[in-house]
């Protein structure tokens, strides 16, 4: 028995299957596949935006949804609320002292 192989490139998809950038030239049966992380032959740096992508592909792939806009607004509400809270105190300490708040700067 030879050895056949071939070497594909593909995408692999947040639901676990492949796309090959082409058909195999094998004859039809069962294979083994061995998935790697393909090097980035790109000739700009990886910034950022391409971080940010690879970790919403991985993250996707687990099944993790992330947080919605409700619940980001309800997180930034409380923080205003907490911050209103905390000025609110201030002043009120602020207004027993000899001097009073302090001058704001423009």
């Amino acid at each position: 028995m030879s050895l056949i192989e071939e070497t594909i490139d593909g995408t692999l998809q947040p639901d676990g299957t492949l796309a090959l950038d082409r058909a195999p030239q094998l004859p039809a049966g069962r294979v083994r596949v061995v998935v790697q992380v393909a090097v980035a032959t790109s000739s700009r740096p990886r910034g950022l935006a391409d971080t940010i992508a690879e970790i919403k592909v991985s993250q996707q792939a687990r099944g993790f949804l992330g947080r919605t806009a409700a619940e980001l607004q309800a997180d930034e509400d409380a923080r205003q609320a907490d911050e209103l809270d905390y000025e609110r105190q201030m002043e009120a300490v602020w207004s027993q002292s000899r001097s009073g708040a302090p001058k704001s700067t423009p």
